[in-house]
Parts: C-alpha cells; structure tokens; sequence
C-alpha cells in the first residue's frame, strides 16, 4: 500500500490515469470520487473540507485526470495518516475502486 506524505497547508494535487490492460481508459462521462477517512472510518471533515477530493477532468480519452484540495482545506487536516482510494462508476453503471493508499499529513515547518 503506497502512502504519500503531503504537508498540512499545502495544495495537494494527485494527476492520474485510468488504464485497463496497459491502454487508456476513455473516461468520458465516468463519475470519479475520493474520499479521506482516519483509522477509524470517520470521514475527514473540517470548515473547508467535505472529505471528498476535488475532481478535474485533465483528458477523458487518454483517462486523464486529478483529484486536488485547496491549501486553505489541507491547513485544517489534523496530522494523522489517512486511508484513501478512488472510486469509478462507468457509463454501464458498474462500480470499481482503486487500492487503498494512505496519505500522510506532516506538519509544514516554514508557514507565512
């Protein structure tokens, strides 16, 4: 399980790619999602932050796309490590989600 180290207060931006057998996946009209919950289960949820990464369509034929947060939203996440995945509903209504990933949130030493 990969974890990525990202600090409180920064933006974070995660650029992937849907890909099936080596090839890319169109993704036209897919609805893709992500959420961040803690150890417990509990949805990360804070005044700036619903405990769904922002999705941004990059390039839907070559499967292209981000899931981001504001650095104003990621200033309020409690340091902790925190389980991750995405999730994809295809045209056909069919679910499927990635492999967990953690991210761990530090504490940004030089702050404005």
């Amino acid at each position: 399980m990969a974890t990525i180290t990202h600090k409180q207060g920064d933006t974070l931006e995660l650029t992937l790619q849907l890909k099936a057998n080596n090839a890319a996946v169109n993704i036209t009209n897919y609805t893709i999602s992500s959420q961040l919950r803690d150890s417990t289960d509990a949805l990360l949820v804070t005044d700036n932050f619903d405990g769904s990464l922002d999705f941004t369509l990059i390039n839907a034929a070559a499967g292209q796309f981000q899931l981001s947060a504001s650095a104003t939203a990621t200033a309020e996440w409690p340091i902790r490590t925190y389980d991750c995945d995405v999730q994809i509903i295809d045209l056909g209504g069919d679910t499927s989600s990635s492999e967990t990933f953690k991210i761990k949130v530090v504490k940004d030493i030089t702050r404005v």
